[in-house]
């Protein structure tokens, strides 16, 4: 081969493998291209797939679906029961919700609840899944959004307050996507009460429950809690089922030390008024609901009623309403987590207990309790006094 003929060889040698390191380059992206594509469509497939199964997984539950249905439907029956039937109507539901109506719960209302609470467990889901990416919101936008924006508009009255009491945060956040203005006004649709409840709340809260005068309900409070105080300090027990029991402890006069001098003293004794909440009210309280608290009765207190009727000179029916009224509604501020200061009385309130760690005696293995939420009373100091001087 002459030099001539060997030096066009090698160049086109050269261009050949330049040719086909560009094409190699090129497929080599293509191929990448390709399989970046292909994993992105993947992704999308699986991201639409499980949005799907979220929904589907939603309209499988059978109370979350009734929860759509109460929406979608102004009226409907519902099986509540094995053999119990319901007429279920939008203002029936969102009674149901309303957070002031805690106590006394029928079983429709229990149902719509439950209902309810099914729904917003799997809008939780949901919302958890968006903010991790492993769903889009456009795949779940159009077959929730047709409810959503029906439920802030019907609801809108009890919602937030409701998904607030149930702690249902993703829940909300999820209806805040949908960017629906009265889902984002109802925020001041219920007062969210600041300090402990007084008298005139209560006043005003029973006089519209019950339709009386609010002087009326003030006067029969008020003869109320005197007769209670007045009958702890003789010494009776005053108790009220589904409520709790008042009563007196009597310290005796004993000997103490004195924690800075080490001296020994006497520790005269007292009368003091003491207060024991049932378990069905910490039950509640602790969970949030009164789904198993019993109904308030009245039962065994007739002499304390027409006492209260005597003073008031009103019908013994009438008291009787007033104080049922009354207790049913420091129960369901305690389950709100208010405190309720009743004047010269004392003042019913809600703590949490922090979670402690520790160790089971038994295995010795490390624990962690869980958060509780504990019921404290505290009488006034006019209470107190009455208790103190007592029948001397």
């Amino acid at each position: 081969m002459n030099p001539s003929t060997k030096e066009k060889f090698e160049v086109t040698s050269k261009t050949v493998a330049i040719i086909g390191g560009i094409l190699s380059a090129v497929a080599l992206v293509w191929t990448l291209q390709s399989s970046t594509e292909q994993r992105a469509s993947e992704l999308r497939w699986k991201q639409a797939n499980l949005a799907m199964e979220l929904v589907d997984t939603l309209l499988s539950d059978p109370r979350a679906f009734d929860a759509l249905r109460m929406i979608d439907w102004n009226s409907r029956s519902y099986q509540i029961g094995a053999d119990e039937d319901a007429l279920i109507s939008v203002e029936n539901a969102r009674n149901a919700l309303n957070i002031l109506n805690n106590y006394n719960l029928s079983p429709s209302d229990i149902y719509v609840r439950e209902s309810f609470d099914r729904l917003f467990y799997h809008m939780g889901r949901m919302e958890r899944s968006l903010r991790s990416e492993l769903i889009l919101f456009e795949d779940v936008r159009s077959p929730l959004g047709y409810y959503t924006y029906i439920l802030c508009q019907e609801y809108k009255t009890v919602l937030t307050a409701y998904m607030r009491q149930l702690g249902v945060d993703d829940a909300q956040k999820l209806l805040d996507r949908f960017q629906i203005e009265d889902c984002e006004a109802v925020e001041g649709a219920l007062p969210i009460i600041t300090g402990p409840v007084n008298n005139e709340r209560l006043n005003e809260e029973i006089a519209e429950e019950t339709g009386f005068d609010r002087e009326v309900v003030g006067e029969v409070i008020a003869a109320f809690l005197e007769n209670i105080k007045h009958q702890v300090a003789a010494g009776e027990r005053v108790s009220f089922r589904g409520f709790g029991l008042f009563g007196r402890r009597d310290a005796r006069t004993r000997k103490g030390i004195n924690p800075d001098t080490g001296e020994t003293i006497v520790v005269v004794g007292g009368r003091h008024p003491t207060f024991k909440f049932g378990r069905t009210i910490k039950s509640a309280v602790d969970k949030g609901t009164n789904d198993t608290l019993a109904d308030i009765t009245l039962q065994g207190n007739e002499d304390l009623i027409d006492s209260i009727a005597e003073e008031t000179n009103l019908p013994k029916d009438e008291v009787q309403i007033i104080t049922k009224t009354l207790l049913n509604n420091v129960i369901a501020h305690l389950i709100r987590g208010n405190d309720v200061a009743l004047a010269e009385f004392g003042v019913f309130g809600v703590r949490e207990r922090e979670a402690r760690s520790g160790r089971n005696p038994g295995r010795g293995a490390e624990i962690v309790s869980v958060v509780r939420k504990k019921l404290i009373f505290g009488a006034a100091e006019e209470f107190k006094e009455v208790v103190r001087v007592g029948d001397q």
